[in-house]
């Protein structure tokens, strides 16, 4: 049997009594591809044909069959619902006041919706709700925004809502259809799940997924209908991106800061897909471990696009407490950083 090389270490967090004299105390793999829209690798750093769950990544391919369907223009999208459409939302009170009337403008409660309940994925809202008694509910989710946008369409469509998280229902098979056209794969011969918000996952390999992306940030020659469905995405999140993630998340602040020239999605266990409108790129990223803290992605992630030319100085330095983030003991002292290796990404 072969055994497979390893993928390169990108990240590696230090922790000593004094920043200049820190132990590397663990060290983080990852693989990442970064393709053009026309198929082409530019760069792949490790085992980019990989199958890999892109989780919560891929939301912003899975939202365009609301624009293409017509959904959005019927039940009236703005820029922040579409945006709210790709989120891994902390459920403040814009995200569930804004899931809300969605669902009223469909003619649906909150009952409607099939993803978990939940409180927040964010560890201060979940305090700050605890406190004032609110119990888990499906609003909470943060992925509600996505499943409202599911049913949005399917109400549009003229489909029974009911079971929308099914394999069969007309709104998976139209998000299944998007992804083979976007990613160019044959969706029935990949590996499937359950995602953790209950809709089916594909198993798809990193480059595919980098593809898709790059077609997400140049649509050139996708036909005018999906042209103007990725556009509106990508517009929708660079002008809203609070609505995608949420306060002081990696996610809204990279989108915040970027303005349009890079759109971000981070997903569980370690995934990442970017479009880069600004270079015609997508970027696929794997974190090896799942990344559970949330501590590599982010500098991983920046030191690719440094690579790539689309982070300058000023940006960096926005964006330090994401790149280098800091280790704390419970007096809340620096002791370490987790950050991007010298030689990440590898040259060449």
């Amino acid at each position: 049997m072969t055994i497979p090389a390893a993928n390169p270490v990108a990240v590696e967090v230090t922790r000593g009594q004094s920043l200049e004299t820190a132990f590397v105390e663990s060290r983080h793999r990852a693989s990442c591809a970064v393709v053009a829209a026309d198929g082409t690798i530019v760069h792949g750093w490790g085992d980019i044909e990989q199958q890999v769950f892109p989780r919560s990544a891929i939301k912003p391919i899975q939202a365009l069959p609301l624009i293409e369907t017509g959904a959005a223009d019927a039940f009236g999208y703005s820029a922040a619902e579409i945006s709210l459409a790709c989120a891994s939302h902390h459920a403040e009170d814009r995200h569930i006041n804004t899931v809300t009337d969605i669902l009223g403008r469909i003619g649906l409660t909150p009952d409607a919706l099939e993803c978990g309940p939940k409180i927040s994925i964010d560890e201060a809202v979940k305090i700050e709700r605890l406190k004032k008694g609110v119990e888990a509910r499906r609003l909470g989710s943060d992925c509600s925004g996505k499943h409202t946008g599911f049913l949005a369409t399917a109400v549009h469509m003229g489909e029974d809502p009911a079971g929308y998280i099914g394999r069969s229902h007309p709104v998976q098979q139209r998000i299944f259809q998007t992804i083979s056209e976007m990613c160019d794969v044959d969706v029935s011969t990949l590996p499937e799940g359950i995602d953790g918000c209950s809709i089916p996952a594909l198993a798809i390999p990193l480059s595919a997924l980098a593809l898709g992306m790059a077609k997400l940030a140049n649509p050139t020659g996708l036909g005018a209908v999906r042209e103007a469905a990725a556009d509106r995405v990508v517009q929708s999140i660079a002008a809203e991106p609070f609505m995608i993630a949420g306060t002081g998340s990696f996610c809204t602040d990279i989108n915040a800061v970027l303005k349009g020239k890079v759109i971000v999605k981070t997903g569980a266990e370690g995934m990442v897909m970017v479009a880069v409108p600004a270079k015609g790129l997508g970027i696929a990223i794997k974190v090896d471990d799942g990344d559970i803290p949330g501590r590599v992605r982010g500098p991983a992630l920046v030191a690719v696009l440094k690579h790539l030319g689309v982070i300058d100085d000023a940006v960096e330095a926005t964006m330090k407490d994401h790149i280098e983030i800091p280790i704390r003991d419970y007096n809340g002292r620096l002791v370490g950083l987790s950050k991007a290796r010298d030689d990440w990404p590898p040259v060449g």
